[in-house]
């Protein structure tokens, strides 16, 4: 702290701390006594991994599982969050991401989650988050357009990107990069081979490559999409 502020003499600007209150449905769900509330908070990570962007990638270690005692989940090495391909491939259903790009209605959408998720969640609740998301939620209304785009031109190559900002002392750092962008300001979709410097960015999302591709943890997005439901 004594470094980084000064001894209290930095002061970040009030809009850091200030968010969005969360949209009346959710409040209810988070603090309501009712059976369809509770429900919610008791399946809150279903709901979370229905409506996430991104999946979990790790290796288990299966060595600790048995038919007695406490569950217990171990890994080895990282945990990181992965992202797949825009598109499906052949013969496969959307999954994640690729369910906010390819769905049509909401409420087979909502249905489409809740069989994908193989857990007792109530489809509409699943389709009040689709309908506040797909309008408020810039990462589900930027995949949307992505997938319109490729509807638009078919024999387009795109990739989505997120491009770093500069590091603080150079000439095209901007102190405002960090402030909560709008709509308008969120640039995801680019045109043509995508061939730039790609292996620098955080998130490269390829049309369909049947693949996977890490998002970093330094990236603004990387709990936004994998936890949908608290950001």
């Amino acid at each position: 702290y004594t470094m980084c502020c000064r001894n209290g003499k930095i002061k970040l600007p009030q809009h850091y701390f200030t968010f969005p209150s969360a949209p009346p449905f959710l409040i209810g769900l988070l603090t309501e006594d009712t059976d369809r509330a509770v429900k919610f908070r008791n399946n809150i990570r279903n709901y979370n991994n229905a409506l996430s962007f991104t999946s979990l990638g790790c290796k288990i270690d299966r060595s600790v599982d048995g038919p007695f005692g406490i569950r217990c989940f171990k890994i080895f090495g990282q945990l990181v969050h992965n992202m797949g391909s825009i598109l499906p491939r052949n013969n496969e259903a959307p999954a994640f991401a690729q369910i906010y790009l390819m769905g049509q209605d909401t409420n087979d959408e909502a249905d489409h989650r809740v069989f994908m998720s193989q857990s007792d969640i109530d489809p509409s609740i699943i389709k009040q988050f689709l309908d506040f998301f797909y309008v408020s939620n810039l990462y589900a209304i930027q995949f949307k357009m992505a997938y319109q785009i490729s509807l638009q031109y078919e024999s387009i190559s795109f990739r989505i990107k997120s491009i770093p900002p500069p590091p603080p002392g150079q000439f095209s750092h901007n102190v405002r990069t960090y402030v909560w962008p709008a709509a308008s300001e969120v640039a995801m979709v680019v045109g043509g081979g995508g061939d730039i410097g790609e292996n620098n960015r955080d998130i490269i999302l390829h049309s369909v490559d049947g693949g996977f591709k890490r998002v970093s943890e330094r990236h603004t997005g990387y709990l936004p999409l994998r936890y949908p439901v608290l950001f």
